[in-house]
């Protein structure tokens, strides 16, 4: 029994030892100044606690990989890395302390944001979890961090990573995901405030805005929807954790592709989507990726049930949260959408098993298919059975660094095993 218990002892030392391994204290510098599109000149220091390894390693670079960081200096000269631009990681080699200042500067290049982001007036730098990640200052997703942060930028651009702050001013920020910001010129945008409950901020492009009556709808849809969340994950919208220290601000833009995202701090979507299409539910969608998204359930892309787990199951509670604030009629109107949409590619090599698609790169599957699905099943065990068990995955699984789809049939049985019936 003794030498049970000196095992399970160190084991456990063991355990908090091997996940003790961080980066914090950040202090960031964002310089836009005297840069161009899709560069930002950094400071960037943090301490490293090896607590025990040989090294520490970090996610650290972007699409554009040798270029991507320029100009790269690394204070103390004596700090052993390894920087490498194809992997987009950064490892840290202990000397002889056990903790380790470290001071980086450098320019960066985000392809991804001059890409999709390119003549809109908007430069978006989000990190993203997949093959088009920019990561332009070095953290691990899930690690938890504080870090003390300014944004240095011409008079002529807004600065925003959240509803609420001077970004332009030295702030605290404590999570354990990356910082998403835009920034995008006066002289293009309108900034409007919401409610003042929610304290949202609205930018829109000027000459292109949505009309009132549009406007009004998003205050609306925004509270109510927020509120639905909060109630069925019992969680709130606020988390400094993950971001949210603020109610989201809303940027439409009219980038390249004019999709939309959820960057944790903001939305950011469609201008012409949001003045013109016949609806703007969607926004809910990105609402809900505060609870069920990339930035809170850390399952890597390319893995079985990643785009099930991030945007299926996400897409299912926006409709249910549809059916409750919006009503029935609209509901149903979108569920036979998504049949039709399942109908047209039923049989095809497209018509996978939504589990089985490992990245968002099939929507017919991911958002209609798998959806129609869900709502099958919850038509046999119970509406509220569904939610309940999706909002317990999300309670028991958010911020688990090493999540697998094992963790939603552990959890959700009753769902996964009529999943397969469904096909």
């Amino acid at each position: 029994m003794k030498n049970l218990l000196v095992a399970i002892i160190f084991s456990v030392f063991t355990f908090l030892g091997a996940t003790a391994q961080s980066a914090t204290n950040y202090r960031i510098l964002f310089d836009k100044c005297d840069m161009g599109d899709g560069v930002l000149k950094m400071e960037c220091s943090f301490t490293i606690n090896f607590a025990g390894h040989d090294s520490v390693t970090l996610d650290f670079g972007g699409t554009l990989q040798d270029e991507a960081v320029r100009e790269l200096c690394i204070t103390p000269n004596n700090i052993r890395y390894n920087f490498d631009p194809t992997s987009k990681q950064i490892t840290f080699y202990r000397n002889r302390k056990d903790s380790q200042r470290v001071k980086m500067e450098y320019i960066f290049m985000n392809l991804t944001s001059v890409l999709m982001y390119g003549d809109s007036g908007a430069e978006i730098w989000e990190s993203i979890y997949s093959s088009s990640g920019e990561f332009y200052y070095p953290t691990r997703r899930g690690m938890e961090y504080s870090a003390r942060v300014k944004f240095s930028s011409p008079d002529s651009l807004f600065v925003v990573s959240h509803s609420g702050i001077d970004a332009t001013k030295w702030h605290r920020e404590n999570r354990c995901v990356p910082i998403n910001f835009a920034l995008f010129s006066r002289d293009k945008y309108e900034k409007q405030r919401m409610t003042e409950d929610y304290g949202c901020d609205v930018y829109q492009i000027i000459g292109q805005q949505a009309d009132s009556a549009r406007y009004e709808l998003l205050c609306q849809l925004t509270e109510q929807s927020i509120r639905w969340f909060e109630e069925k994950y019992g969680d709130s919208y606020l988390c400094n954790r993950y971001g949210t220290s603020a109610y989201p601000a809303f940027i439409f833009h009219n980038g390249n592709g004019a999709f939309n995202r959820y960057n944790m701090g903001f939305i950011s979507a469609s201008q012409e989507k949001f003045a013109t299409y016949p609806d703007i539910y969607p926004l809910i969608h990105e609402i809900g990726h505060r609870w069920m998204g990339e930035y809170t359930m850390f399952i890597d892309s390319g893995v079985r049930g990643y785009a099930f787990i991030i945007e299926t199951l996400n897409e299912f509670m926006t409709l249910m949260c549809i059916r409750d604030i919006v009503g029935t009629e609209v509901y149903e109107t979108l569920l036979n959408s998504c049949r039709e949409s399942w109908d047209k590619i039923r049989g095809t090599e497209q018509d996978r098993h939504p589990v089985d698609v490992t990245d968002n790169n099939n929507i017919p599957v991911t958002y209609r298919k798998g959806v129609v699905m869900l709502d099958s099943i919850a038509q046999e065990i119970g509406y509220d059975t569904v939610i309940s068990s999706i909002a317990r995955f999300y309670n028991e699984c958010n911020g688990n660094q090493d999540l697998q789809y094992a963790d939603f049939e552990r959890l959700c049985s009753p769902i996964h095993d009529k999943l397969y019936d469904k096909q």
